[in-house]
């Protein structure tokens, strides 16, 4: 993200949240990222004044940029909006600590209806080490991919990826304007038509013994889009310089290295 903040010049992840990471964070004003957010990407972010899902989220729009820009993946999907929620804020109750819409969706009491491939972060994220210790104890609990500070974060961007990639090659014949400015409506076999089946998709035990090995409990519970989501999020965690926080490799690279079983139901999930 080339903007005035430049978090990566003073963060070190190294091989866990080290305390120089910690206070390069604490340092940072969610407004201040909020306003670099809309200079440089036009995305309109409200953190609620939450420093640590602010310098997260933009440590995780570095590195998509990163791996679009230096590395020439398809992963150069930018949000129309970035927000931060209470449950309270929810117009439909979700435990979930974030997601993001697949088409326009009135999402919040207080707000109009989203544009699609908004994302959202839950409030109750406080500090760095909070989300730390969330990624640590799912991983260990190996019920995700990665143990990565920043796993939540790469997970919706990684939704938003997919979701881009979805309506780039079926269309989109949705209502959101923005979508409709995106993407042009095609043929029969359309992108909201492909999103819905992805969604009503389970898989059989076989197959969910083979995603929880590979990626974690919840995405094999779940449907192909948390496929997706939790297989980049592993791949581009594991690629990451501790230095830098940015892609030293290609994370895609890795795919290589799971199994052909797995790989074939990834193959699917993309739609």
């Amino acid at each position: 993200m080339k903007c005035n903040i430049q978090l990566h010049k003073n963060i070190t992840f190294g091989t866990g949240l080290t305390k120089k990471t910690v206070a390069a964070l604490s340092q940072i004003q969610a407004q201040d990222i909020a306003d670099e957010f809309k200079r440089v990407y036009k995305i309109d972010a409200d953190f609620k004044n939450n420093s640590a899902i602010a310098s997260c989220a933009t440590l995780c729009a570095d590195i998509f940029e990163s791996l679009s820009k230096h590395l020439g993946l398809p992963f150069y999907a930018v949000p129309k909006r970035l927000r931060v929620y209470t449950p309270d804020d929810l117009i439909k109750p979700s435990k979930t600590g974030g997601f993001c819409i697949p088409d326009t969706k009135k999402v919040l009491k207080s707000e109009l209806p989203f544009e699609l491939r908004s994302i959202f972060f839950m409030q109750n994220k406080l500090s760095v080490e909070d989300i730390n210790q969330v990624a640590e104890e799912m991983y260990s609990d190996k019920f995700v991919s990665s143990s990565h500070f920043l796993r939540s974060f790469i997970h919706e961007w990684a939704h938003n990826v997919h979701l881009d990639n979805v309506y780039k090659k079926f269309g989109y014949e949705g209502n959101c304007p923005y979508g409709k400015n995106l993407y042009q409506k095609t043929g029969e076999n359309t992108g909201i038509k492909v999103i819905k089946k992805l969604q009503e998709q389970t898989f059989t035990p076989k197959e969910q013994e083979i995603i929880a090995d590979t990626i974690g409990e919840y995405a094999a519970v779940s449907n192909p889009f948390e496929v997706v989501a939790e297989t980049y999020t592993k791949l581009i965690a594991a690629s990451l310089d501790d230095n830098t926080l940015l892609p030293k490799t290609n994370p895609m690279e890795g795919l290589g290295k799971m199994s052909k079983e797995f790989l074939t139901i990834f193959k699917k999930a993309h739609g």
